[in-house]
């Protein structure tokens, strides 16, 4: 054996028998330790990239068997949050087949009525969902119900919460409503989604400075309700610092609810550039500065950081054969992961895998960012080593649903499921 060969081996802790035939030092590395992590097949080993880290043996992606995550009683929290308008039953019913969920978030199934502060139903989420809901209380899966939206005409916007919460008997109304919805429809809690408290949709000029106040009441008297009946209570949470600092009483509302969710995957505007979406590692370092410095380490455990298996599509404003972070560009379209896979399948892309600043494939013309098994890794593992409880997963409908590029179904939320409950993920790199 080669003696560069040799030590290597001996440093990594690893083992391998030398073959007969005549292999290159970069042969020997790659194919030790693509043995070494589970990526050899019938007795072959990945064609390892070695200017990416990727894998370009289109006979190593795929697993054909699909087993499901193991359940325990002290597993973190998975609260699948599926959009009403765009993910459809069987998403859910795939996701809630597999374990891959410990609470999915239904709705919103109700629509505030300002006029008459009251909530009516939206019967054609109601029907699409519903079969999904019993079908996941069946399989022992917390379904949580969804007050409120980002727009009023699919729930109940920020400014309708905002006039709500600030009076005492509208409040109560509400909240009586909220409840008897959620106990006839046979609920295990309550998701409120108040887009944001002094900073609606992240304006943080156009709000009531009362929010913060009245934020806490509201969740309060609602908790006094939901609490004694063994209910779970959500809370909606910005990921940036001025609407979180300015609109939430962290240290009271943590005393009353059970879990906040926070949209950490979204960083548009000012934050925006072709890898800023999905967002970065180190971005989501950022966004937890705040929570951590007004809780501490021990009270991370009520928090749920949310991930997407949404992918972006960016083209250049100017052809570069090696783009950079900073390159001018623009969004072509929010789009799949298998939109990704079959696009890299077709063209000439060339892979930068980065789990810090996030994950691309580009030609000349155009970039694609996504989110893969080692960009997940590193994100779920920096979440537990701060103590946060669980994951929030959004927008089922852009991953790989119907194993189309090889990976199994769903493997963004699987890979995530899997990683959170500590078990060696199965899925590798599809691209």
């Amino acid at each position: 054996m080669d003696r560069r060969v040799k030590t290597l081996a001996i440093f990594l802790g690893l083992s391998f028998a030398l073959e007969p035939t005549q292999r290159t030092f970069d042969e020997y590395v790659a194919s030790c330790i693509t043995d070494c992590i589970g990526l050899s097949f019938s007795n072959k080993s990945c064609t390892a990239n070695y200017k990416t880290g990727g894998f370009t043996d289109e006979d190593c992606t795929a697993y054909n068997t699909f087993q499901p995550t193991l359940i325990s009683a002290d597993q973190k929290v998975m609260l699948c949050d599926f959009n009403p308008n765009k993910d459809f039953g069987a998403n859910i019913m795939t996701a809630v087949e597999h374990n891959l969920c410990t609470h999915v978030a239904f709705g919103p199934w109700h629509v505030f009525n300002s006029e008459q502060l009251k909530f009516e139903p939206i019967r054609s989420v109601m029907k699409k969902q519903l079969p999904a809901k019993e079908y996941s209380k069946v399989h022992g899966v917390k379904a949580i119900l969804t007050f409120g939206s980002e727009y009023a005409e699919n729930g109940m916007d920020a400014g309708n919460w905002s006039i709500v919460a600030a009076d005492a008997d509208w409040r109560k109304q509400i909240i009586t409503q909220m409840v008897e919805l959620m106990d006839v429809n046979k609920f295990d809690g309550i998701s409120v989604f108040w887009h944001y408290s002094v900073c609606p949709n992240s304006d943080c000029s156009a709000g009531n400075r009362k929010d913060k106040e009245n934020l806490v009441t509201l969740m309060r008297e609602l908790y006094n309700v939901t609490k004694p009946q063994g209910k779970l209570l959500f809370l909606l949470l910005p990921h940036v610092d001025l609407p979180l600092a300015q609109g939430y009483d962290l240290p009271i509302l943590w005393n009353v609810v059970d879990f906040f969710f926070l949209h950490s995957y979204l960083y548009e505007g000012i934050f925006n550039d072709f890898l800023g979406y999905p967002s970065s590692l180190n971005k989501m370092r950022l966004s937890m500065v705040t929570i951590r410095k007004n809780l501490g380490f021990s009270k991370m455990r009520k928090f749920l950081a949310g991930f997407s298996s949404v992918s972006t599509l960016y083209t250049l404003a100017k052809p570069n054969p090696k783009p950079k972070y900073k390159d001018e560009s623009y969004i072509s379209s929010y789009t799949s992961i298998v939109e990704v896979c079959e696009s890299v399948k077709r063209g000439n892309f060339t892979f930068i895998l980065n789990e810090n600043d996030g994950n691309f494939a580009h030609n000349k013309t155009h970039v694609y960012a996504y989110e893969d098994y080692n960009s997940l890794k590193e994100k779920i593992e920096f979440f537990q080593s701060i103590g946060m409880g669980g994951l929030m997963y959004a927008r089922s409908r852009d991953d790989d649903v119907e194993n189309k590029c090889g990976c199994g179904p769903m493997p963004i939320l699987r890979i995530a499921s899997e990683i959170l409950h500590g078990r060696g993920c199965l899925i590798k790199q599809c691209l």
